[in-house]
């Protein structure tokens, strides 16, 4: 560890705090390794909160608007008509709950850095995961998907993909950062990321392997 930790070459703050939101925006998505080390050094707390923040009010209201929508479509009489201060109380609490499993996730991940024998900064780490979270913007052209073509099943495996896709960018830029931040290896990094999540990950995919098993019995069977 301390041989790898004396490969972390450190940045000049001023080279994070000169930086804007558009170009952090770029960085994370297009350059992530560049942008963490610089964000490891002096984490712009502020623009992660409201990057963070922008990213999961969209996303949480296409996801509402998408289901509004569907709803509609198979009510057989009348439609279900919601106030504007409804729609935003959805969005506020929703947004909340987004900000309370950013820390909580935050915590954790820290705890098992940590544990693992990384040294890092929790302020520094809190700014990574939620900047971390950017691909998790193009869930509303997905979400646009469904809106415009329904729930056909070419539409429903390409959202699958589609997410699946999001989510694998989500992960490698949760290890790039937390490589950076605790002056990992990648698989110590990888560790650290794919443990707190694995439950969640198998419960995902245990409807997928059960579906798969069913179908193949059932084609034995015949």
């Amino acid at each position: 560890m301390e041989e790898y930790a004396a490969s972390c070459p450190e940045v000049p703050s001023e080279a994070v705090q000169q930086t804007g939101v558009l170009e952090l925006i770029y960085g994370v998505l297009f350059d992530p390794a560049e942008t963490f080390k610089k964000v490891a050094e002096a984490p712009p707390l502020g623009l992660s909160v409201l990057i963070f923040s922008l990213v999961n009010i969209t996303a949480i209201f296409m996801s509402f608007l998408t289901f509004l929508h569907l709803l509609n479509k198979s009510l057989p009489a009348g439609r279900a008509n919601l106030t504007l201060a409804i729609i935003i109380l959805i969005v506020f609490f929703g947004l909340l709950a987004k900000i309370c499993n950013w820390l909580l996730s935050t915590s954790v991940f820290h705890l098992l850095a940590e544990l693992l024998g990384g040294r890092g900064s929790v302020k520094s780490l809190l700014a990574i995961v939620g900047l971390s979270y950017l691909p998790f913007i193009f869930l509303a052209p997905v979400e646009l998907l469904l809106l415009i073509w329904g729930l056909n099943s070419v539409v429903v495996i390409l959202v699958m993909i589609l997410n699946f896709l999001i989510f694998i960018w989500w992960l490698a830029l949760m290890v790039l950062g937390v490589r950076q931040e605790y002056c990992f290896s990648a698989g110590s990094a990888l560790a650290a990321v794919l443990l707190p999540i694995s439950p969640f990950i198998l419960l995902l995919l245990l409807p997928v392997f059960l579906i798969t098993v069913g179908s193949v019995l059932i084609s034995i069977c015949r």
